[in-house]
């Protein structure tokens, strides 16, 4: 059993800083979660906090006494391995500007990437985060009693005298200056102290991608891999602009230096403006829809919220210091006390992801890109990638679908460094968070195949699986955790839905997007999904679905949701509303894709009304042939649903639109398979009982059809216009066929689809199987998902919209 993630302190040696002011009583704060043979290592390197003592300080000024530091430094530790297992790899997390040490566990900030079964997972990786240097949540910082001032900064020569009464550059009431390079230096300290000589993967975003650029310039050998992500080589001068509003408005505060209260709030307001996009802006703090001179915008409220918050847990003086530091970051700047000599990016051994955020106002794109750029052409191994998120900068602590499929894909960079032969490549399993809808026959029958196949779907597609929610018309079940597949009936059934509407399953979509690779599963037959398909396009959120109703939505509602889908690169996968588990949809796109010219789409599409066929031509009467098909759970809820020919009708209409072809339901012409006048009755059972009085009908049609050698088939016919001006031709009904039709040879519920084309013209070609029941179809769900799961580690790329 792994065990829980742990904070510790780490006493360290005094650290000179690049101003040239000096750390004393060096302490570091560092967060760990790992296996357990790890544990006697970290407790005789560091001191470990207790948990209550964690739970307690969480987010909060830490501000200690010279007294308490010095007591720190002097705590016996127990004796132990002076180096952790190497066999286990070791990820390093960077956090950013104010951030803290804690990245996994309960509320840390890449909690939904971290942990048991993840892709960071602390049974197969080592995983620490140092709170950075100059902070106030542990490590030094200006919090601390005896932190250096701006007037020990020796460096540079003495600062200018004031004039009378100017207190805002007064230098003994602001920190020494920090920079990214001495906040590596602390981190190298820290690893150096723990007896970490090589680090596996080294990540973290903004602040705290500028500071692992720093660690991998410092110490070239010792990081095998890197991901920066949405940060640059150098500060620009767009980011020390930023700042330095920032900051004047915490040095005008009438309160500093001691409680600068609204001046923090208001930098935190400035800074808020550059970590978020407007597009995510306007899609959660619109304006109100009533209009008001007194009552504050909503986008107001939001950063009046998000300065008291930041008030309430961060230290004035230590943002201070942190602004400092990344105005002051730059690579081709060589860090005082280093030999002189080439520096900068050549320096870089790590092979590189480099990750950039479409929308990402304060560090663009172009810098990730140009520094991939740069290392490729020195040699290294350096990819880029861009997460695209309408929120803009903070995408990286939000999209987590697409973080999860990047951190992947650089656990499985080769080693840099001077990794060589020694190195280890980590292969975590693919995480895919499902939502279901529907626990019927095809929603239970995938919850089953999912219980009984976790292993080997981990074993062969590398893909953990985990159901997080259940829906159905009364229940509701969402836990983030993933829901036991051995208890699901039970744990479903004790809850409650708190309405009939959508609400409560937007509000599930909302935490299921914060999720890696969230994927709505609908095994619904239900109206009105369009709309919920379009919210989880719109979080983030990837639909599979074998549910037809969406696909025959009028064309403009169709391809409004497939837009949504483009728009918000999200998949959106239906092979099983044609053909359950046959690969119908999949062979009609690699025909259109090839270039080929589809002239005829024909096809028994329902296994349903093919296992009526096939029972009805064995000589069983009519009204048995549907009860039996209904106790297999080949029929919808009520099997009027399949004997009215529309279930075919929409399969049809779905693959006339895959040609490209704008037509509608109308379009299609519906012959039922039984008289339509059979088809009123509402209530099941007396449905099954009037289909009785027409037993005698049919078994005299079908003893007819056999003398002529011809069978009874129900049909789908899709014919496009051989020319221009020609309307489509859309057919479904009951044919009789020669014996040497391909239909006739079908038996049970077997389904088939032939195409004819250009390519395919004497001899069509056919996708021919079982086409009906809960467990093929559920395994056509299932492989929809894998779909998903491949494409986003970029195995593969799925059949999206």
């Amino acid at each position: 059993m792994t065990p829980p993630p742990g904070v510790f302190d780490l006493p360290l040696p005094d650290l000179p800083l690049e101003a040239g002011a000096r750390v004393t009583s060096h302490v570091a704060r560092g967060w760990w979660w790992g296996p357990e043979q790890d544990l006697p290592w970290l407790r005789s390197r560091a001191h470990i906090l207790p948990e209550e003592k964690v739970r307690e300080n969480t987010l909060r000024v830490v501000r200690r006494t010279k007294e308490e530091l010095q007591a720190l430094a002097e705590t016996p530790r127990p004796n132990g391995p002076a180096r952790p297992d190497n066999s286990v790899p070791t990820v390093l997390l960077v956090h950013a500007l104010t951030g803290d040490m804690r990245a996994g566990g309960a509320g840390g900030w890449w909690e939904p990437v971290i942990g048991p079964g993840k892709v960071f997972d602390p049974e197969r990786v080592r995983l620490l985060c140092f709170n950075n240097l100059g902070s106030c949540y542990g490590s030094s910082g200006p919090a601390d009693e005896g932190f250096p001032r701006r007037v020990d900064d020796s460096r540079f020569s003495p600062p200018e005298p004031l004039a009378k009464g100017d207190l805002r550059l007064n230098e003994h009431q602001l920190p020494a200056t920090i920079t990214p390079w001495d906040q590596a230096r602390a981190i190298l300290q820290a690893l150096d102290a723990l007896g970490i000589e090589r680090v596996s993967l080294v990540t973290g975003g903004s602040l705290g991608g500028m500071i692992l650029l720093c660690l991998a310039v410092l110490d070239p050998e010792r990081f095998e891999r890197m991901v920066p992500i949405a940060a640059a080589a150098e500060a620009s001068t767009w980011v020390v602009g930023w700042n330095h509003v920032a900051r004047q408005a915490l040095l005008l505060d009438p309160e500093f230096p001691e409680a600068p209260a609204r001046g923090l709030e208001l930098a935190r307001q400035l800074a808020m403006l550059t970590y978020r996009a407007e597009p995510g802006l306007d899609s959660r703090h619109g304006k109100n829809p009533g209009w008001s001179s007194r009552a504050l915008y909503p986008m107001q409220s939001y950063l009046e919220y998000q300065g008291q918050k930041l008030r309430a847990r961060f230290d004035a003086q230590s943002y201070l210091a942190l602004l400092g530091a990344m105005d002051h970051h730059d690579l081709s700047r060589a860090p005082q006390g280093e030999p002189d000599g080439t520096w900068g990016i050549s320096r870089i051994r790590a092979s590189t992801l480099a990750v950039g955020i479409d929308n990402d106002q304060l560090f663009y794109p172009e810098h990730m890109k140009k520094l991939a750029e740069r290392l490729r052409a020195q040699g290294q191994h350096a990819e880029y990638a861009e997460i695209s998120s309408i929120h803009g900068h903070d995408g990286f602590l939000i999209e987590w679908g697409r973080l999860d499929a990047l951190l992947r894909r650089a656990l499985a960079l080769p080693p840099g460094g001077g990794g060589g032969s020694r190195a280890q490549a980590v292969e975590p399993l693919t995480e895919v968070n499902l939502l279901l809808l529907g626990r019927g026959t095809v929603g239970g029958n995938l919850l089953e195949q999912l219980r009984s196949q976790q292993s080997v779907l981990a074993r062969e597609h590398g893909a953990q699986l985990r159901v997080t929610g259940i829906v159905d018309t009364r229940h509701l079940l969402f836990d983030t955790r993933g829901v036991p597949l051995n208890q699901w009936r039970e744990r479903l059934d004790q809850t409650q839905r708190s309405g009939s509407g959508p609400g409560d399953v937007l509000d599930v979509l909302e935490r299921l997007r914060r999720l890696p690779t969230p994927v709505l599963v609908d095994c619904t037959a239900a109206d009105g999904m369009g709309f919920l398909y379009a919210e989880a396009f719109k979080r983030g959120i990837h639909v599979v679905t074998a549910n037809k109703k969406p696909l025959a939505l009028p064309w403009e509602s169709r391809e409004q949701l497939f837009s949504t889908a483009r728009a918000n690169q999200r998949a959106w996968h239906y092979e099983t509303t044609v053909g359950a588990s046959l690969p119908v949809i999949r062979t009609l796109a690699d025909l259109v894709r090839t270039g080929d010219r589809v002239r005829l789409i024909e096809g028994c599409l329902s296994g349903t009304l093919g296992f009526l066929c096939d029972q009805l031509t064995q000589g069983l009467p009519l009204s048995k042939a549907v009860r039996l098909a209904r106790e297999r759970g080949y029929t919808e809820p009520h099997p009027r649903d399949d004997l009215l020919g529309l279930d075919v009708a929409r399969k049809a209409l779905i693959l006339a639109r895959e040609l490209g072809l704008v037509v509608s339901q109308e379009d299609v012409e519906v012959e039922p398979f039984v008289p339509k006048q059979l088809l009123a009755e509402d209530d099941v059972e007396r449905f099954l009982t009037s289909l009785e009085a027409w037993d005698k009908a049919f078994a005299s049609r079908i003893e007819g059809l056999r003398a002529e050698r011809r069978v009874l088939r129900y049909l789908a016919r899709v014919e496009p216009p051989a020319k221009e001006g020609q309307l489509p031709v859309l057919k479904v009904g009951p044919i009789a066929v020669p014996q040497e039709h391909p239909a006739a040879r079908l038996r049970g519920s077997e389904a088939f689809v032939a195409f004819t084309t250009e390519r395919h013209t004497e001899w069509p070609l056919l996708v021919q199987g079982a086409g009906a029941g809960g467990a093929v179809t559920a395994a056509g769900v299932l492989a929809d998902v894998l779909e998903v799961a491949r494409a986003s580690t970029g195995r593969a790329l799925a059949r999206s919209a």
